[in-house]
């Protein structure tokens, strides 16, 4: 459904995924199976912009005491919830146990603004 993209990802806890930023997009995350962390906030380390030039990743996130910083957060995820993470905003996603399958739906421009 234009301008919405929706993609299904499958996590295990032996193999982490970046951290990242979307810098026009936010996300929704939602938990279809399994559990998980939602961390948000801090700084990305060793941060390189993506191909798509849409986004900024890096190895992980560490704490920042920077001015305006936002620090660290640790949400539980659990089947059947949902998330949604501004654009602009440093996240990572990690699996507690088992697996976890995710639906994200990336919503496009700024259309969501979080003062």
């Amino acid at each position: 459904m234009a301008p919405y993209s929706v993609n299904l990802e499958y996590r295990v806890p032996e193999i982490d995924t970046n951290p990242n930023i979307h810098d026009v997009e936010a996300e929704m995350v939602y938990v279809v199976d399994g559990a998980g962390v939602l961390t948000i906030g801090g700084i990305l380390k060793d941060e390189r912009r993506t191909p798509s030039r849409r986004s900024r990743a890096g190895w992980s996130l560490r704490p920042c005491t920077c001015r305006g910083a936002v620090r660290l957060i640790d949400l539980p995820l659990g089947e059947d919830q949902a998330v949604l993470d501004p654009h602009n905003v440093q996240h990572a996603i990690q699996v507690e146990a088992g697996r976890l399958d995710l639906s994200a739906d990336l919503f496009l421009g700024h259309a969501l603004r979080f003062v």
